[in-house]
């Protein structure tokens, strides 16, 4: 008689989720357990969002680099090992303007765009990931009344329900808060806390130019000062070591965060073009963009984490319900790692696993 596996169901395919669904797979073995992933947007990658123009060029929407900190260097060496290893990352091949110097950091990008990155950790996994799929209501459920065991159901936006073992959560807080369902019962006791995390919102341009465009500058990025739109430029192609004769100028904007609640809720079109006139005033020299890609980052960074930053939160044991994130911990790619690190500990207890990771490859 074959023993039914351990259905677990992460919402979110960022990098959180990636880096859970990878640690499952090498820290757990034997435990058949079935990792499904749910990820309301087209492709994944969350906020290490990557996009190719119809010309063939590349930018990177949400995070530009990676940096190894001293603080993590050693704890995620295998992190870093692996990826550079694999070419996944290379060291940023040039300076930062206007960064925040600190001793012993590395700063390293994506050659085949950020969301490489989390397509990395997803394919060492073995995770079903089903995109366009959103989730809407998340309610307990009695599977079998004999021994009162539980489930999570889970429905998506278009009626679809499915029965899980254990759910993580790995989208930001207030879209946690927005889901329908019992499951927010139990949330009850951490709504204080929840409702307590913020997160900086901006909007992100980026601009194709044709081929041979170039501009003569000693930076491959910049932190704006004195601008009341523009906070801070990238030169992707640059960035990645593309040469512009063949495959054009790419450049990607950030707008600073104060101008990115002001215009929140701005026809993005408008403020589009809002941006590009910040952008023409600082660099009058280039010449018409051929192509260009907007976007609204309403959860940009987290601006405060949970308090105690705990890396993940798990609010139900019986069935498993686990709140995981960089706002559990801090928004950039280690604080992504210690989050998925804390999953493995809660699932590991759960399953009352005695396996420990020892591999130092992913």
């Amino acid at each position: 008689m074959s023993v039914k596996p351990y259905k677990l169901l992460i919402v979110g395919a960022g990098l959180t989720a990636a880096v859970t669904s990878a640690l499952i797979k090498q820290c757990l073995p034997g435990r058949n357990i079935e990792i499904h992933v749910w990820e309301k947007s087209r492709g994944i990658g969350g906020r290490m969002n990557s996009h190719r123009s119809s010309s063939g060029g590349r930018v990177d929407l949400g995070a530009q680099y990676i940096t190894r900190s001293s603080q993590y260097a050693e704890k995620h060496k295998r992190f870093f090992d692996d990826l550079i290893r694999n070419d996944v990352l290379k060291p940023l091949p040039g300076m930062i303007e206007g960064a925040t110097i600190e001793q012993n950091n590395e700063d390293f990008m994506a050659p085949n765009g950020i969301n490489s990155v989390v397509k990395y950790f997803f394919s060492s996994s073995d995770a079903k990931i089903k995109l366009n799929t959103f989730c809407r209501e998340i309610n307990l459920t009695c599977q079998n009344k004999e021994t009162s065991k539980h489930v999570w159901t889970v429905t998506t936006k278009d009626g679809n329900s499915e029965e899980f073992n254990g759910v993580i959560l790995t989208i930001p807080v207030p879209q946690i808060l927005q889901l329908n369902g019992t499951f927010q019962d139990v949330l009850k006791n951490y709504q204080s806390e929840l409702q307590q995390v913020e997160y900086s919102s901006r909007y992100a341009l980026a601009l194709f130019f044709p081929e041979d465009t170039k501009l003569n500058v000693s930076w491959i990025a910049k932190y704006v000062k004195d601008n009341p739109c523009i906070r801070f430029v990238s030169l992707d192609s640059v960035k990645r070591g593309f040469d512009s004769s063949t495959s054009g100028l790419s450049i990607l904007i950030h707008t600073s965060v104060p101008f990115g609640l002001a215009n929140l809720e701005s026809d993005i079109g408008e403020v589009e073009n809002i941006i590009y006139q910040h952008f023409q005033e600082l660099f009058p020299s280039l010449p018409p963009p051929t192509s260009t890609r907007c976007i609204r980052w309403r959860y940009s960074q987290v601006y405060k984490s949970y308090p105690g930053q705990p890396g993940a939160l798990d609010v139900s044991t019986k069935p498993l319900l686990v709140l995981a994130g960089d706002c559990f911990v801090h928004s950039n790619f280690s604080g992504c790692v210690e989050s998925a690190n804390a999953v493995l500990k809660i699932l590991q207890k759960e399953l009352k696993s005695s396996n420990t990771c020892q591999s130092s490859n992913i």
